[in-house]
């Protein structure tokens, strides 16, 4: 593999200029330096990777048809809670969020919410991490004490009931009871 990359640097060299050794052994090395860390980032897979946006949406129309739904966990800890926190003629703002204490004060953590109608349609959805932060929030550089998360969203004039929903990294799932959106 080695003479392959070499072959391939002394290729590269500007077609006027006479290829050095030097310059060809330390584009070679250089090339040579960044193959085990393509070959460890494609074959290293995280189990405990947290959910992520693309998946999210999908994952909670999966956990929406869950056979186990408020059965597992203290209702008291899991149960979410949504409100409408602004009502326009287009859509209203409503948020959900987790009582506290809440799944974090027993070790675990809320890994998705999303809002749902009667049948089952998710509207939208989000994935948090650990720390409660959404997946789409910076890396904090210092890590504090873990929050609750919040889910803000729109949801169109008119949609009807909405039902709040969350899934734990311990797989339980759970809805809240339901809001009217106007």
């Amino acid at each position: 593999m080695f003479l392959q990359v070499v072959t391939l640097c002394a290729a590269l060299v500007q077609p006027n200029s006479a290829p050095s050794r030097r310059a060809v052994l330390t584009n070679a090395a250089a090339a040579l330096s960044t193959i085990p860390i393509a070959a460890h980032a494609k074959g290293s897979i995280d189990a405990d990777a947290p959910l992520t946006d693309k998946d999210v949406m999908a994952k909670a129309s999966e956990f929406t048809r869950s056979a186990s739904i408020n059965l597992e966990g203290d209702g008291k800890l899991y149960t979410p809670k949504a409100r409408i926190d602004g009502a326009g003629s287009k859509s209203s703002k409503v948020l959900m969020y987790m009582p506290e204490p809440g799944p974090q004060s027993t070790g675990d953590y809320i890994n998705a919410m999303w809002f749902r109608d009667a049948n089952g349609f998710v509207f939208d959805a989000a994935s948090f991490k650990a720390s409660g932060k959404s997946n789409k929030d910076p890396v904090d550089g210092v890590q504090g004490k873990p929050i609750e998360p919040k889910f803000f969203t729109r949801i169109d004039a008119g949609t009807g009931t909405v039902v709040p929903m969350v899934h734990s990294y311990k797989g339980y799932v759970w809805e809240g009871k339901p809001l009217f959106v106007k």
